[in-house]
């Protein structure tokens, strides 16, 4: 009977160590987590005003505008093996390198994108597993075009046609677009800093084209 208690104890003080290392680990782990929370935020909007040295482009100059994407995939994109349940129709990097190269292939030989600006707003960050976080934000995204251009977003990238209303044409002289979205990203650490696993759009609330011309002394954000 003693031995029995004996190990009965035993078993009992081995499992309290346990949960008290494992209580520890994640107080420690939420307290590292919240500290890296202002990192992520501004981890994205870097990510989202680089996009511009892309998001600015000419069907004609594929070469300058593909290397363009090689360096954002570099700075701001990982990969990951790990599953991630909370996305529907995410792109991993290489997802999002195909899209953006195959619009540029697709806007028209003379289209082009004059100006490209964005700005992030209501930025949500939550953990998405050991390592990983969670992050949802509001995009504006506002561009000068002229023709069925290649425009795009911190999820992928679409031709102007694909923004017009069903039926209406698309301008022949320069336009303006604006666009809000929300997108959702998956972000974990690769070598100290947070990267891109995973990027997925909610779809745009708004899209609104009008012509440069009308707008007198343009509207620069």
């Amino acid at each position: 009977m003693k031995k029995f208690l004996k190990r009965v104890n035993r078993g009992l003080l081995l499992g309290g160590i346990v949960l008290a290392g494992f209580v520890v680990f994640i107080i420690t782990d939420t307290i590292s987590f919240k500290k890296n929370k202002p990192v992520i935020e501004n981890e994205i909007k870097s990510y989202v005003s680089a996009l511009e040295d892309i998001g600015v482009n000419k069907s004609s100059e594929q070469t300058v505008y593909k290397d363009g994407i090689n360096d954002i995939i570099g700075n701001y994109w990982t990969y990951s093996e790990e599953k991630l349940n909370s996305f529907n129709y995410g792109q991993n990097q290489n997802e999002f390198k195909n899209s953006l190269e195959f619009r540029i292939e697709d806007s028209d030989p003379k289209a082009y994108v004059s100006k490209w600006t964005a700005k992030v707003n209501n930025v949500d960050i939550s953990k998405a597993g050991p390592g990983y976080a969670l992050v949802t934000f509001d995009c504006q995204i506002v561009a000068e075009f002229s023709g069925n251009a290649c425009l795009v977003s911190p999820c992928d990238a679409m031709t102007v046609e694909s923004y017009a209303y069903y039926g209406e044409n698309i301008p022949t002289g320069l336009s303006r677009i604006s666009i809000d979205g929300t997108y959702k990203a998956t972000m974990t650490q690769k070598d100290g800093k947070w990267k891109i696993c995973l990027v997925e759009s909610y779809g745009w609330n708004s899209s609104e084209i009008t012509a440069v011309d009308n707008q007198e002394g343009g509207n620069e954000e």
